[in-house]
């Protein structure tokens, strides 16, 4: 496996990531059970991908953090989202931290590496 540094944030990740939503979703959108799905993180994991990526609203924080174990959660970079909007109206500022707390029980961590707001239309940046 290759690796190189995300962007300018230090941090070092494998080139190819797991990427947890998607059309599989861990093969959730396939009848794949929870188990199942955690043995592709490990499956990943022990082939040397050390970036994941996540998000609430794909549903799997929860099967990645089964996946994770604690010993291998610090070579791990996790990167995760929160939904910016509820229909047209943006999430409320106080809602983020909230929002975050209940991303890290999910993933059974005390921290992520990249916390992202998702789906961020142009018009609430200056918000």
């Amino acid at each position: 496996m290759d690796y190189t540094t995300l962007g300018r944030t230090g941090l070092r990740v494998s080139v190819m990531g797991l990427g947890c939503g998607g059309h599989s979703r861990l093969g959730q959108s396939s009848g794949r059970s929870e188990e199942q799905s955690a043995e592709v993180v490990q499956a990943a994991l022990a082939h040397g991908i050390t970036f994941v990526d996540t998000a609430e609203g794909y549903g799997t924080e929860g099967i990645l953090g089964r996946g994770l174990s604690r010993e291998r959660r610090e070579n791990v970079v996790i990167s995760t989202k929160m939904t910016s909007s509820v229909g047209d109206r943006l999430v409320p500022r106080e809602q983020v931290g909230a929002a975050l707390e209940e991303s890290l029980r999910r993933l059974r961590t005390d921290y992520v590496d990249v916390y992202l707001i998702h789906g961020l239309r142009a018009r609430h940046y200056q918000e």
